[in-house]
């Protein structure tokens, strides 16, 4: 039996892995960012004047007490890389200002060398951590979608399936279904905010 939408079905996949693609393309930043919010994924790009791979590249972050976070990264071509800060790092940062350092090390010869290439501070923005579930759940669909997900965030289970399990259409639906419920939240807190308010008249 031949399907006739099958076609469509195929272009229509494939014209949103394009959007995807260009999505995730658009929140890649192009240097290190001199300040972040806790409730978002950074991504930025690094550009080096050696070969990246003839180093070993690493990122710290280091907050007051001197203790350090190690940045993932991955090769974006043969002289840069595109770091990760994912969201799930982010709601742990305590320090309103943190030491951002990068320190590329390698052997020259017969020599061990080590070099900071990079050293920076990052400014933690102070922003509202009262997330509801709904929230957290839309926000880790949309990071599975957009292939930016933390290990913590494929787990999220919705009708005990995880997110990882699900197809895209799966999750597509789920993330209209949880932004309905976000938007219906966001307005019911402005209702509340409203009812709150005394109006005095003379």
């Amino acid at each position: 039996m031949i399907r006739e939408n099958e076609p469509e079905s195929t272009e229509r996949k494939q014209t949103y892995t394009i959007k995807l693609f260009i999505k995730a393309i658009r929140m890649i930043r192009e240097n290190e960012p001199e300040s972040i919010n806790k409730d978002e994924t950074i991504l930025f790009k690094k550009r080096f004047n050696f070969l990246v791979s003839e180093v070993e590249l690493r990122y710290e972050l280091t907050n007051k007490a001197g203790d350090i976070e190690l940045l993932t990264f991955e090769v974006y071509d043969a002289y840069t890389i595109i770091v990760s800060l994912p969201y799930s790092k982010c709601l742990l940062l305590t320090d309103d200002i943190l030491a951002l350092t990068c320190i590329k090390s390698g052997v020259y010869g017969s020599l061990v060398f080590s070099e900071v290439v990079y050293s920076g501070s990052l400014k933690v923005n102070k922003t509202n951590l009262n997330i509801s579930h709904e929230e957290k759940v839309l926000s880790a669909i949309e990071a599975v979608l957009e292939g930016r997900a933390t290990r913590q965030e494929t787990e999220y289970s919705i009708a005990g399936r995880s997110l990882k399990l699900m197809s895209i259409k799966e999750l597509t639906d789920a993330r209209e279904y949880y932004k309905a419920l976000v938007d219906d939240l966001k307005l019911s807190k402005q209702n509340k905010k409203k009812q709150n308010k005394i109006q005095v008249r003379f």
